[in-house]
Formats: C-alpha cells, sequence, structure tokens
C-alpha cells in the first residue's frame, strides 16, 4: 500500500517521523490511536524504536492523558452522558454472540462481534473516566472542550480545530483532543495568545486567532 512521506496519526494528528500502526488504509502513531484512543505516546525522549515495534492490541485507558479538571461545555457533557448510557445498556446485547460460540469455527465466527465488545467496553471505560475529571463551564472567550479554535501556525498557515473529549480526535475532520499535543497546547487559550506544541517531531508555536 502506498504510504505518504509526511504522516499524520489519523486520531491525535501527531506527525509521525516513525514506522506507523496501520490499519484499514490509516496510520496511527500508536497501538492506543489505532485501538480508539487514549494516545499512549511519550511526549519527551521516548524511543523511536520502542515506537517502530508498537503493534494492534488491547490497551488499558491511560491515566496520563485524563487532563484534571478538564473543562467542557455543558453540551458536550451532557452528549458523553447519553453515549454512557447507550453503551452501558448495549454492552451486555453485543456480548450474547461471543458467549454462544460453543466451538473453533463459531468462534472464528463472532471475532468481529468479539472486536466491537472490546471497543465498546474501551469507549465506555475512557467515558466514564473523562466525565468523572470533567468540569462544566460557561465559555467565556477561553478554549475548551467543545469549542472551535483557529489558530495561526509559525509558517503563517491558518487551520481551524474543534476540540472534543479524549477518544474522540479525528484529524482528518478537524477534531483534536486534549490527548494530543495540539490540543493540550490549545485547551485554555484566548484569541492573541501563543502556544508552544511539544511533540517528538519537535517543538511549535501558534498563535490563537478565534475561539467560538
Amino acid at each position: 500500500m502506498y504510504m505518504p512521506s509526511t504522516i499524520r496519526c489519523a486520531s491525535c494528528e501527531l506527525d509521525i517521523d516513525w514506522s506507523p500502526v496501520e490499519q484499514a488504509g490509516r496510520y496511527f502513531c500508536c497501538a492506543g490511536c489505532a485501538a480508539g484512543g487514549p494516545c499512549c505516546c511519550s511526549y519527551d525522549e521516548h524511543s523511536r524504536l520502542e515506537a517502530a515495534m508498537a503493534t494492534l492490541r488491547p490497551v488499558e485507558p491511560d491515566a496520563r492523558a485524563t487532563v484534571p479538571g478538564l473543562p467542557m461545555t455543558r453540551e458536550v457533557f451532557e452528549r458523553l452522558e447519553a453515549e454512557v448510557e447507550r453503551l452501558a445498556d448495549s454492552l451486555p446485547a453485543v456480548a450474547l454472540p461471543v458467549l454462544a460460540a460453543g466451538d473453533e469455527d463459531a468462534a472464528v465466527d463472532h471475532v468481529p462481534a468479539a472486536w466491537e465488545l472490546h471497543l465498546g467496553a474501551q469507549r465506555l471505560a475512557t467515558l466514564r473516566r473523562v466525565l468523572a475529571e470533567a468540569r462544566v463551564v460557561t465559555p467565556d472567550g477561553a478554549a475548551v472542550v467543545g469549542s472551535r479554535v483557529r489558530i495561526r501556525d509559525d509558517d503563517g498557515s491558518l487551520d481551524t480545530y474543534l476540540l472534543v473529549a479524549p477518544g474522540e480526535a479525528d484529524a482528518r475532520s478537524g477534531s483534536i483532543s486534549p490527548d494530543s499535543p495540539l490540543g493540550r497546547a490549545l485547551l485554555g487559550r484566548r484569541a492573541g495568545e501563543t502556544a508552544e506544541v511539544s511533540a517528538p517531531g519537535g517543538t511549535r508555536c501558534v498563535t490563537v486567532e478565534q475561539v467560538d
């Protein structure tokens, strides 16, 4: 499969300068992002070799990825609460075909259901952790989860991002979370302020142009 020379994680938008994790034609910086989040990269002096050897496997939620007192709009908080209720109600139904598989052939047939169960359970755990750390705020010009932020990069280019909850990032649609270097740098910033974005690929400076 063709791999572009410049690769950006499809989940946390990190520029990847090591061998990425590939899944369904999309590239991810680590197994955590490939499994739906949270990102489990280390953003300091981490080993490129370890990142290159990353494989897709179940990962436990990483408490380091949670921002204490994560500020978010009430709209986002209530949406996440509703998703928690939906997942809690639906997961037992998803598990039934897996438990009913009584032989190897049946187990193979139900691998997709098992993977769906794993992803659902992981998503539920992530959401519960995020809600436990959430702090509902009234938007006052500072970037919070639920804000749309327009930034100017140090090369003069302009980009707009929607700050979303951990596990919901999709860089292709312009959604980033505080799990990512950029999302973490923008959280709490106001129009006119600058922020340094630190990542394994280097540090860059961005200026917040507008927060909605």
